[in-house]
């Protein structure tokens, strides 16, 4: 017999956030990605970066594939164990080692480039996320 104050149907239902708060806090995530790409921009300070000069060599091929920004913004994550991961690292046949790497270890002439970003504003959306969720769980 069920708890008077339901609480039987809420445990039930707050397993559920746990995979759903995963799956929609990456899809805020890659699109913050999105917009670090888009502007050419990191999305907490907003600072412009800084311009790639190519000199008769042509641009990193998976620049011009979009590769990289397809695989971030379009890839599911796999959730297991209360984790989420999502692999945004093709491999550039020119380089031999991952793209993502490669940029955002600023190596030689190439610069330091943060796709990837966990900002202010993209924590509070993921907070009010998980807020929502939460209280579905608790108000049926």
């Amino acid at each position: 017999m069920g708890s008077k104050l339901g609480f039987g149907e809420v445990a039930m239902r707050i397993k559920k956030v746990e995979r759903a708060f995963l799956q929609q806090g990456i899809k805020l995530a890659q699109q913050e990605f999105k917009s670090n790409f888009d502007s050419e921009s990191n999305a907490e300070s907003n600072e412009a970066w800084e311009d790639l000069t190519y000199r008769d060599v042509p641009p990193p091929i998976l620049d011009l594939t979009g590769e990289l920004k397809n695989q971030t913004t379009e890839g599911i994550p796999e959730i297991s164990d209360g984790k989420a991961v999502l692999t945004i690292d093709p491999i550039d046949p020119k380089k031999g080692k991952g793209y993502a790497d490669y940029h955002e270890d600023g190596i030689g002439r190439n610069k330091k480039r943060e796709f990837v970003t966990q900002s202010n504003q993209l924590t509070d959306k993921q907070t009010e996320l998980l807020t929502e969720l939460i209280d579905k769980a608790f108000i049926k």
